[in-house]
């Protein structure tokens, strides 16, 4: 793919970028993520990994807000109480595990940065289901974003270990 007129992004950087984006959902989200975020146009494969865990980290942190409003709005309906409280746990998990694999970076463990990121998947997929399967889907767009930028983190660090 060629960069577009918009990309902030060099020819190399954006080939990057493309190896990372092709492997999700939804390459537009994914790219504007990157080139909302790359600091210069020549980027290496770690800067972008750093991209993917901080975008990963504000997401599953704002999520984990926006989640707790909730649950102090609907305590009085314990079916959706129980939603959110399922969210809560998942995206808490979710975001201790950015943040390990944040200082994991910043130390230069590559390893151990996929290991905190691996198991996200699965721990998301709990929220997921759950207002997948319902009518109250005020998280599917939340969990859309967080789903894509997992997957932007775990290809990411791949393609530096």
């Amino acid at each position: 793919m060629v960069a577009s007129a918009a990309s902030k992004a060099n020819p190399e950087t954006q080939r990057r970028i493309d190896n990372i984006c092709r492997s999700n959902e939804d390459y537009g989200f994914c790219n504007k993520v990157f080139q909302r975020d790359i600091p210069q146009p020549d980027v290496d494969n770690f800067v972008l990994t750093n991209i993917t865990i901080v975008e990963a980290l504000m997401n599953a942190s704002n999520s984990l807000e926006f989640i707790r409003a909730q649950i102090a709005a609907v305590e009085n309906d314990p079916v959706r109480l129980i939603y959110y409280k399922v969210c809560e746990d998942a995206y808490s998990i979710l975001k201790q595990s950015f943040e390990l694999a944040f200082q994991a970076f910043k130390k230069g463990d590559y390893k151990e940065v996929q290991s905190n990121e691996r198991e996200s998947p699965r721990v998301q997929a709990r929220c997921v289901t759950i207002f997948t399967l319902t009518q109250h889907n005020t998280m599917n767009e939340r969990n859309r974003e967080m789903r894509i930028l997992i997957t932007m983190a775990l290809v990411s660090v791949t393609n530096i270990l």
